[in-house]
């Protein structure tokens, strides 16, 4: 470990943050370890038909992962949105966005499902 005078001398700005540190009684926060995960997910504008009305509107749904074309985007949004009184017609835009989702350990062991154990391949 460096004496205070070596620390002063060679970090003079992690010295002085220090200090002012200890003197607020401030607690250092170790850093947690965190479950993560970047998603890719396609935002959709879909024209859709209330069949009650007899209007068009538009209506933003977020899908999970990317999509080849607009025939295979319909496909997913269709379950979603379609009902008696409402119809999928068109994607009008679609984007693609990657997110970083993340969680602490605790966080994930709490709400995560347990999976049966993966079987081992030979090679």
């Amino acid at each position: 470990m460096l004496p205070v005078v070596s620390i002063w001398v060679q970090f003079p700005k992690v010295a002085k943050a220090l200090i002012l540190i200890l003197k607020k009684g401030v607690e250092i926060m170790a850093r947690q370890p965190m479950v993560t995960r970047t998603i890719t997910t396609t935002k959709c504008k879909v024209l859709c038909l209330d069949l009650v009305q007899e209007k068009p509107f538009t209506q933003e749904v977020i899908l999970p992962r990317t999509y080849k074309d607009e025939k295979a985007m319909l496909k997913r949004i269709e379950p979603l949105i379609n009902s008696e009184t409402v119809k999928v017609v068109h994607v009008q835009s679609a984007e693609t966005e990657e997110t970083l989702y993340g969680m602490t350990e605790q966080e994930f062991i709490a709400t995560a499902k347990i999976l049966p154990p993966r079987e081992k391949t030979e090679n």
